[in-house]
Formats: structure tokens, C-alpha cells, sequence
């Protein structure tokens, strides 16, 4: 296994939310961005998201809390959490 890849995590019945938020200049782009919350999810499925929304091999995710990638005329925040810690 490479360096840069992890291990999938075993699934452990608990359901995970990505919550996405995407802050952009309004100058830029007409608006200052927009915000998604995932339907509850396994980890993995959560991962595979987050991976996608990334540009990364969703393998590659290692379930950290928070991960940030420059978008056009802004940046994008990705978070995951338990769909128990919801509070949106």
C-alpha cells in the first residue's frame, strides 16, 4: 500500500453528514457562495464525497475534520460529522 493511501475504515454502523461551504468574492463571481449538507451516509459513502468534491482518489481521504481546496474566486470548506452532532 502507498504512502499516500489509507486503508478503508470499518464501517461502524454510525451515519456521517459532509457539510460543504463555499465562500466566494462577490466581485468575482455575482454572489458570495453557497453551502450543501449531505444526506446521512456511512463513512465510507462520506469519504467517496468528499474525495469527489476534492479531486482526490476517495481512498486517498483519510477522515479528518475539515478540509479546505481553492475554488474559482473563492475557496471551498468541507467538513464531515456524525449525523448525531447535526445542527443544521
Amino acid at each position: 500500500m502507498s504512502a499516500d493511501r489509507v486503508a478503508p475504515h470499518r464501517d461502524d454502523g454510525e451515519l456521517y453528514v459532509v457539510r460543504v461551504q463555499d465562500h466566494i468574492d462577490v466581485q468575482i463571481a455575482g454572489h458570495n457562495g453557497c453551502a450543501y449538507a449531505s444526506p446521512p451516509a456511512s463513512r465510507d459513502s462520506a469519504l467517496a464525497l468528499i474525495g469527489l468534491l476534492l479531486g482526490r482518489d476517495p481512498h486517498a481521504m483519510n477522515g479528518a475534520a475539515a478540509w479546505t481546496r481553492a475554488v474559482p474566486g473563492g475557496r471551498r470548506t468541507i467538513t464531515l460529522a456524525r449525523a448525531a452532532d447535526r445542527t443544521d
